[in-house]
């Protein structure tokens, strides 16, 4: 391949050229007559073209020459092969055979030399700060190691790092010697009383283990016993009464570590919030409510509200809902649902009232319009080199073959007169299809399919671009980002987001990959106004973005959970119909979290001050949504009151706040005062009006007492995962890494000296060629003028 030193210098070409034709076509000679001169460019006209392609061809050579034309050359040159053995000596890692170790140096150093430094001790293992700090780049790293980071830095962030600095990172597979197995409870650490709550008992396993019993046991008494083998997840409900309780589960068990094979849970039960139901009529609601809820039930919203920590409106017209209390109640920092019926919304006089300001969505006719507003969507998908590994262990897909997929699925979901981008990003953002409407985007599949991956990740200059895209344009503005979410700056991608929701842009985030940052994506969203969404949920994004093609109208209609990341949704399986709704238009600093399969509103919420408001647009299931009290769609009614209920502290004049921890790790205790809290072991300092803080850390396993509060101290973080991570081996494919076992000693020297081969690059320049050559043609050309003058002397 050629390159120039200086390209600029060619654009001079054509104006040397242009320059040279008009000085040839020149005349310096004077005649004394029309046929003298017509006689004379006769006899010169063959040589004046002579003269222009021989100096024309002196001057591009001389031109190309002082650009600097070179080649580039490459060779392979073999560096110094070098091994740096990174050793986990931490508690868990102790399952595996670390005395074969020594041996296998020994091979390694017949060949090449070999460091060792440890990354992680007994109950610690910072791995992605170890691999931080020893790393020195262009290297080739074995790591000995179960890949399970419990401090410091992402130890997948690391890994990436060092695919940058050129170093390459593979994995000694060591064979386990002892088993292990880990207990742990998912579920929830504060609820109220009475209420069926659901946990998961979680068990992982590591080496040859036979069967186990796990059992549970709820202040004491057993509740659950079964026998399992391999690992397992379990539910049990249990309904609770006021105060703390606690929750133990155990496994009957020989293996490494008996002490993670207890789990200790405390969960702290809340008397039943205050909540107002306001109806007209009898309603099948108005049952389910007094069974979760310490419930009263009025005919109108009249009196002081300032009891109640909820106040639910069941189909009432505008008419009869006074604004100006509710919304101070509300911006207090307590809640309101309103839900619909054939009194409600765009059949009780909502529109363009008063009591619209108040909602999270405004009345709309239900119909498409002519006039509906423009969709404009920019997908951004992440083409930097992490795509590269596989999307699942065992499985030949990519990572960049999800995306591409994911990015062609919306992009078919929208509707043709939808406005739709494309940009890809790595280190920098590529405008790969302009914004434009849909029906003009004939190639936007194949663009996606001639997508490269390689290179960083740079999110906030993508979030960057797609703003610039959409600032000027009328209608919804969305962006929808694909990525895992990994590497650039967290707290920029902040700020990028918050300055495109101050211009009306909302972010859906997808989380493509084996070590997604979903806690991140989710932000991003949540900061973007919008969803974060799994890869099997993207086809939710169409009904949120409301661009549903037109479909025949029914006469029920299924409803969606189109955002399962909030408190209402998560893990909120719906299995129903509905036959009416009330039709409503999401606002634009709202969440839709259910609609109808169609696209119509079914449930929409948002912050109104320090309180919460919610909009329902079906009925109490009285005519319209029967199937919503149903045992198995339960969870419906009583999400949506809870999520508006919000702080159950909240009217307290005391109260004490503990989350579980594990042995070594801090233990906050939060306490809600109307003055400062004192304990003979604490000291307290404030950090909001009536709230304080103190931490400690546990002596010991178990349940502990502290101002009237339990906390559950579980096992160090270093035995809360056993086994080798199994996204660590595609992890490591991409720094080119491999997975040896320990005979593998000749493969490793090999491997390494191998990746210490380095490809060195040079130029080599032709410039005095070329000068040569412009010379040789000058002197041709001077040659030829005198045979041609000799001739023409002779004659």
């Amino acid at each position: 391949m050629i390159v120039f030193e200086t390209p600029m210098v060619l654009a001079l070409i054509p104006i040397a050229l242009i320059f040279l034709f008009i000085f040839i076509r020149i005349n310096f000679v004077k005649f004394r007559s029309t046929a003298e001169r017509v006689e004379f460019f006769k006899q010169r006209n063959r040589m004046r073209w002579w003269l222009f392609i021989t100096r024309g061809t002196v001057l591009v050579l001389l031109l190309v020459a002082l650009a600097g034309p070179a080649t580039v050359q490459t060779k392979t040159v073999q560096g110094d092969p070098f091994l740096h053995i990174f050793t986990d000596e931490s508690q868990s890692y102790s399952v595996y055979d670390t005395s074969v170790l020594p041996r296998l140096q020994n091979d390694i150093e017949k060949d090449i030399p070999v460091s060792i430094s440890t990354i992680a001790t007994l109950n610690s293992s910072p791995l992605g700060d170890s691999l931080l700090a020893q790393m020195q780049g262009d290297e080739s790293i074995l790591l000995v190691s179960d890949g399970r980071n419990t401090h410091g830095r992402s130890f997948g962030d690391m890994i990436f790092f060092a695919a940058q600095l050129n170093s390459t990172v593979n994995l000694l597979e060591l064979p386990p010697v002892n088993s292990d197995a880990v207990v742990w409870i998912d579920g929830p650490g504060e609820t109220t009383r009475d209420i069926l709550n659901q946990f998961v008992v979680n068990v992982e396993t590591a080496g040859s283990l036979g069967t186990y019993t796990v059992s549970v046991k709820v202040d004491g008494q057993q509740v659950l016993s079964e026998s399992h083998r391999g690992p397992a997840s379990i539910p049990f409900e249990q309904s609770l009464s006021e105060g703390y309780h606690e929750i133990v589960a155990e496994l009957s068990i020989t293996d490494t570590f008996p002490e993670n094979n207890v789990y200790y849970k405390a969960v702290k039960v809340e008397p039943r919030p205050k909540v107002l139901f306001v109806t007209r009529e009898s309603s099948p609601l108005e049952q389910i409510l007094s069974n979760l809820y310490d419930l009263t039930t009025r005919s109108s919203v009249s009196g002081s509200l300032d009891q109640y920590s909820t106040v639910v409106i069941n189909n009432l017209p505008a008419s009869s809902i006074p604004v100006d209390s509710l919304a101070t109640y509300a911006s207090d920092g307590n809640g309101v649902v309103v839900i619909g019926g054939d009194n409600a919304y765009d059949k009780g006089g909502y529109e363009n009232s008063i009591v619209e300001s108040l909602l999270p969505a405004t009345v709309g006719t239900g119909v498409e319009s002519e006039e509906r507003s423009d969709v404009n969507v920019v997908i951004l998908i992440d083409i930097s080199g992490t795509a590269g590994r596989f999307y699942d262990s065992g499985k030949s897909i990519t990572v960049e073959d999800v995306e591409k997929a994911l990015a062609i699925q919306i992009f078919e979901d929208l509707s043709e007169d939808s406005n739709v981008a494309l940009v890809a990003f790595n280190n920098e953002p590529h405008v790969v299809a302009p914004l434009a409407q849909k029906s003009f985007q004939p190639n936007f599949v194949q663009d996606v399919e001639r997508l490269t991956f390689g290179g960083g990740t740079v999110i906030e200059d993508a979030l960057s671009k797609a703003r610039e895209m959409l600032v000027q344009t009328e209608g919804s503005k969305n962006v929808i980002l694909l990525s895992d979410g990994l590497g650039g700056s967290a707290a920029e991608e902040l700020r990028q987001v918050r300055l495109n929701n101050l211009r009306g842009i909302k972010l859906y985030t997808v989380g493509v990959g084996p070590d997604t940052n979903t806690a991140h994506m989710e932000e991003l969203a949540a900061f973007g106004n919008g969803v974060y969404f799994e890869p099997t949920q993207s086809e939710r994004i169409r009904l949120l973005l409301g661009d549903v093609s037109d479909e025949e109208e029914e006469d029920v209609y299924r409803l969606e959970v189109v955002d399962g990341g909030d408190f209402i949704t998560r893990n909120l399986r719906l299995n129903a119909v509905v036959s009416g709704f009330n039709f409503v238009v999401p606002k634009s600093n709202a969440k839709t979290l259910v609609t109808t399969s169609q696209g119509h509103p079914i449930v929409t919420s948002w912050r109104f001050g320090l309180g919460r408001i919610v909009s329902v647009t079906t009925d109490d299931g009285s005519g319209w949504s029967g199937q919503l009290l149903s045992r198995e769609n339960s969870l419906f009614h009583s999400r949506i009151v809870n999520w508006a209920v919000g702080d159950l502290r909240r009217n307290k004049q005391f109260d004490v706040r503990m989350s579980d921890s594990n042995i070594g790790e801090d233990v906050r205790i939060e306490v809600l005062s109307q003055q400062r809290p004192t304990h003979d072991d604490f000291t307290f300092t404030q950090f909001d009006e009536n709230l304080y803080e103190t931490s400690f850390s546990a002596p010991s396993q178990g349940f502990h007492r502290y101002l009237n509060g339990i906390v559950g101290v579980n096992y160090p973080l270093e035995l809360s995962q056993v086994g080798i991570d199994p996204q660590l081996p595609a992890l490591l494919s991409l720094t080119g890494g491999e997975v040896f076992q320990v005979e593998d000693a000749e493969e490793i020297v090999k491997k390494v000296r191998t990746d210490s081969r380095k490809v060195e690059t040079s130029l080599e320049g032709f410039r005095t060629l070329l000068i040569i050559l412009a010379l040789l043609v000058f002197l041709l050309e001077i040659v030829v003028r005198k045979i041609q003058e000799n001739r023409n002397l002779n004659k």
